[in-house]
């Protein structure tokens, strides 16, 4: 554990964005699938205003990336479709993600968590493109189109929870008090303070780091994941040991996660950004 060095970076300051997005009228692209002209869904078990949702996105991005870093967009439709589109323009990207997020046939809007090589913005620079995936002649981040790891990421969620739904507030509350052990752990080993988020369905610890993208890396970071899980994982929240590789999505916090249906026991939320890097997790 202790060979994984963490470089609390201090967030940039970030510029203004240049306009504010009007949500009801702007098309992301040239596709009718993206004409925003339509009915707003209900909002649902939200902590963040529907007129913030944009703000909050492009607060996200700037906290967790780089300024003109290249990101990944990346929308999960329900029935398997994936529409993804690279920005450099974070109020784009916000206001995309924002768009996005109104559809109720998408399951989960997601980024790239490190930065991306800026040619493939070519793929689709600024603005999204339908069925981006393999299989429909598209393509996605992959892991040699990684520059560096900027980002450890740890991803606490439910340890049955089935695939395609919803967690429930027990599963949600344990996740939360899962992250906060190892997040006081890690500090116990003069971690910087991590970025912390809940993700709707589970909760988040990411800490900046800056490593090559490499194969030594990588069996770092799948180490370190394991370990961890070996000493806090229990019959109810686990740690995600998967989440290793260079061009793993993350949850666009500011948007909801939408898995399954919405009801009372599992319900969809939206997720958040909680704490910057440099505040305690468990002040929160």
């Amino acid at each position: 554990m202790n060979e994984t060095k963490t470089q609390g970076a201090k967030c940039s300051e970030h510029s203004t964005p240049q306009h504010t997005p009007d949500l009801t009228g702007t098309e992301i692209g040239n596709n009718k699938d993206y004409d925003t002209k339509r009915r707003v869904p209900k909002e649902g078990n939200d902590s963040i205003p529907a007129d913030s949702v944009y703000s909050h996105i492009l607060n996200a991005a700037q906290t967790l990336f780089e300024p003109s870093q290249v990101v990944e967009l990346r929308a999960i439709f329900k029935n398997g479709r994936v529409d993804s589109g690279y920005f450099d323009d974070f109020s784009l990207l916000a206001e995309a993600a924002a768009i996005l997020d109104r559809r109720a046939d998408i399951s989960g809007i997601y980024w790239t968590l490190n930065p991306v090589n800026p040619d493939c913005l070519h793929r689709a620079k600024n603005h999204m493109r339908e069925w981006a995936s393999k299989n429909k002649g598209g393509a996605t981040t992959s892991d040699a189109e990684i520059l560096r790891r900027r980002l450890l990421f740890f991803d606490f969620d439910g340890a049955n929870r089935p695939a395609g739904i919803s967690a429930t507030r027990q599963e949600l509350e344990a996740a939360k008090e899962k992250a906060v052990r190892v997040a006081q752990f890690l500090a116990g080993r003069k971690w910087e303070a991590p970025i912390a988020a809940m993700s709707g369905n589970g909760y988040h610890l990411l800490y900046k780091t800056d490593m090559p993208n490499d194969r030594e890396s990588a069996e770092l970071v799948k180490k370190c994941l394991l370990s961890l899980s070996l000493m806090f994982d229990d019959e109810t929240i686990k740690i995600d040991t998967s989440v290793f590789n260079a061009s793993r999505i993350g949850k666009v916090y500011g948007t909801v996660a939408k898995k399954g249906d919405d009801t009372s026991e599992r319900s969809h939320r939206r997720s958040m950004l909680l704490k910057t890097a440099g505040e305690h997790c468990a002040n929160g």
